[in-house]
């Protein structure tokens, strides 16, 4: 089908509702429109076409490349390959690992990079609680939308972990010079810590599938030692990505209590 006939039938923006739908409904993040999650300490669900132009059932790419393009105008061509590759990629089941850190156990080394090209170790953030949230991204063009509404929210959360006493490092999977280009083009009001080998993704045991890794939250106390963590498992059915509300109930439950 011919790109200009479909692209009627696509959103002009993330901010538009589908004829017929509660506005209430959705929510707009990055420029992508989401369906909200039954419950709101979870991430919304991508609100992507469901008809398929060929198929009548599936997600079609075309379509699914052309909402993209006038959901995010600003950003489309970074979000169109990951929106594919997510079609794919996300219905395979990743299961748990016999070598995946639990809550109870040291948090295993990692060395990160910090936007001015800083070294930072576990060993760093020993004296203080912390958050880490890890972020899957490739580069500023290829990069996960699942998270971006975690990541959105964080921009207002974090004071508010801050004044707790807890710590908050972000970390994407790719270079400093990327991360730094992925924050200003969503207008994060906080640093994201380049990984560009994993090192945390693999300390924490969080998958992957495809050539990204998997997003993951880890809460660890004052000694590094691990409170809790939660990581994506396909067949899960509390695998909706936790959105920062959630993540601060943990913190009162497992290390403030």
């Amino acid at each position: 089908m011919p790109e200009s006939s479909l692209a009627g039938t696509m959103w002009p923006s993330g901010d538009v509702i589908p004829p017929g739908a509660d506005p209430n409904d959705f929510e707009s993040h990055g420029g992508i429109r989401y369906r909200k999650s039954a419950d709101p300490k979870r991430t919304p669900t991508l609100d992507i076409p469901q008809q398929s132009a060929t198929s009548g059932t599936e997600p079609d790419p075309i379509a699914v490349r052309l909402s993209t393009l006038h959901q995010a105008p600003v950003m489309s061509a970074k979000m169109v390959f990951p929106l594919i590759g997510m079609q794919g990629l996300n219905p395979g089941p990743v299961g748990p690992r016999s070598d995946m850190v639990r809550p109870g156990e040291a948090g295993r080394d990692f060395t990160v990079f910090a936007p001015d090209g800083r070294r930072i170790s576990l060993s760093d953030l020993r004296g203080k609680p912390f958050v880490l949230f890890m972020v899957r991204v490739q580069s500023a063009q290829m990069f996960c939308p699942v998270c971006l509404p975690a990541l959105d929210q964080m921009n207002a959360a974090r004071a508010d972990f801050e004044r707790r006493g807890v710590e908050v490092m972000v970390v994407a999977s790719t270079t400093v010079e990327h991360c730094r280009e992925f924050a200003d083009a969503l207008g994060l009001n906080f640093p994201l810590y380049a990984d560009p080998d994993w090192s945390v993704f693999r300390a924490f045991g969080s998958g992957r599938l495809g050539s990204l890794p998997l997003h993951a939250w880890a809460l660890l106390d004052s000694q590094g030692v691990v409170r809790w963590v939660w990581r994506f498992h396909g067949d899960d059915p509390e695998a909706a990505l936790p959105m920062p509300s959630l993540v601060m109930d943990k913190v009162h439950e497992v290390v403030l209590r």
